[in-house]
Order: C-alpha cells, then sequence, then structure tokens
C-alpha cells in the first residue's frame, strides 16, 4: 500500500524563488531535498518525552521551512483545524477555538438538512 505524506511549506521560506530562474532552481532544489528527507529518511531525536521523528527541515537559511503533518503510518481518522496559521488536531485548539470548529461544523450540519 502507497504511503501518503502530507507536508506544508512556509511560504517566507521560499518567497525568494520567484526573484529569478536561477533562485527559483536553487529553492526547488533544496525544497526537494527537505520534503525527500522528511519522508524517505526518518530522523528521530531525543526530546523530553523520548525520541521523537524530526518533522521539520530547513530549506536554505529558513530552518524550519518544510513540516510534516501528524504520523505517517497511521491508519486512523483524526480531525484538524487550520487556526492561528497552523494545522493542529483538536486536542491542541484553545477552547475559543474549539467552540468556532463546533460551531462551524453545526453550520455544515444545517446547510445539509
Amino acid at each position: 500500500m502507497p504511503m501518503a505524506h502530507l507536508l506544508f511549506v512556509f511560504d517566507d521560506g521560499i518567497v525568494h524563488a520567484k526573484d529569478s530562474e536561477a533562485e527559483f532552481t536553487r529553492h526547488a532544489v533544496a525544497l526537494g531535498k527537505s520534503v525527500l528527507k522528511l519522508c524517505l529518511e526518518p530522523i528521530r531525536e531525543w526530546t523530553e518525552s523520548g525520541l521523537r521523528r524530526v518533522t521539520s527541515a530547513e530549506v536554505l537559511n529558513y530552518g524550519n521551512c518544510a513540516h510534516w503533518v501528524d504520523e505517517v503510518h497511521s491508519m486512523e481518522q483524526r480531525v484538524y483545524m487550520w487556526s492561528g496559521n497552523c494545522l493542529r488536531p483538536l486536542a491542541k485548539l484553545s477552547d475559543g477555538e474549539l467552540q468556532n470548529a463546533q460551531d462551524r461544523l453545526d453550520d455544515e450540519r444545517r446547510r445539509r438538512s
């Protein structure tokens, strides 16, 4: 079964790719290497909670430009919300953000009925 990798890239880490053809190529190569590194070469490092997979990579001078969203080997379903310029699982939302998510779900249910 093929694996899917969901990543996001901070725009300010690649914005200068549009400055010239040379910059485009330079950023494309760096971003491609970062994405492949995150997806194909799992690196682990020690954290306060134990050994964890590294889930971000630099692109040129931008230290954490490419990020991996959640676990790649998971078959379970999860719900996320984009809030505060970040895609986060429900468990990491504030009470206000969680209420916002609930309101949006309620609106969608009403729309469908």
